[in-house]
């Protein structure tokens, strides 16, 4: 019911179905189940990145119209002081043309004026950067990170079934983001137009991926930016 309320909300700020957030058309009881009735939106980015952009990588237009999508959805949760709290390629929904992504699955969505202190709140594979930064606040941080802000991973022993503490520095990226897109010598053999695309995408991604929120890109902003302009 709450993710529901969510979704009437969205809906009721977006009512020209501008801001690529999924629609939900209605919802009903069934054998004591609540059941929830979406648009058709067939396929989700993880299948379309799987589908179509194995080995590759999806069209550049592609992940233009992607992001800009993205970014007005995120925008329009802004706006409404909404946290999705699992954003991942599986909750991106893709028509059949493939032209239209919406961001669906607000189940663990809650607004920011009713936040609670909980154990687990965010996905485990997809936590937001900035967690770093907050442990200092955290009721929790002293069962999974050290002083210094280094991660405490706990596993398991394959051989000896023992749990193993296996330390981990988060604080600093492992990947140069340049190196990765722009490889040796490939701006030497690109056209003009692909490098200054493939340029203006690398800040982009830099801008967003900044750890201290204060400074990272906001949805708005990232609009304006030239990659997706």
């Amino acid at each position: 019911m709450k993710e529901i309320g969510n979704l009437k909300l969205l809906a009721e700020a977006d009512p020209d179905d501008k801001m690529f957030v999924v629609r939900l058309e209605n919802n009903f009881e069934h054998r004591g189940h609540l059941c929830m009735v979406f648009e058709s939106l067939s396929l989700n980015l993880r299948e379309i990145v799987k589908r179509f952009g194995k080995d590759v990588g999806l069209h550049m237009q592609a992940v233009k119209t992607y992001a800009k999508q993205m970014f007005m959805a995120l925008t329009l949760l802004r706006k409404e002081n909404i946290i999705h709290a699992d954003i991942k390629p599986d909750n991106i929904l893709v028509n059949e043309a493939k032209t239209v992504a919406k961001l669906a699955d607000l189940g663990s969505a809650s607004s920011t004026t009713e936040m609670e202190i909980t154990p687990y709140l965010v996905s485990r594979f997809y936590r937001a950067p900035e967690i770093t930064k907050q442990l200092k606040k955290s009721q929790f941080a002293a069962q999974h990170f050290e002083d210094n802000n280094t991660f405490i991973s706990r596993e398991v022993d394959s051989s000896t079934g023992e749990e193993l503490a296996k330390r981990v520095n988060t604080t600093q990226p492992t990947e140069d983001l340049r190196a990765k897109l722009l490889p040796g010598d490939t701006a030497k053999r690109m056209r003009s137009d692909e490098l200054r695309q493939t340029q203006q995408l690398i800040d982009l991604l830099q801008r967003m991926l900044e750890l201290d929120p204060a400074k990272r890109i906001t949805p708005l902003d990232a609009l304006q930016h030239a990659f997706v302009q």
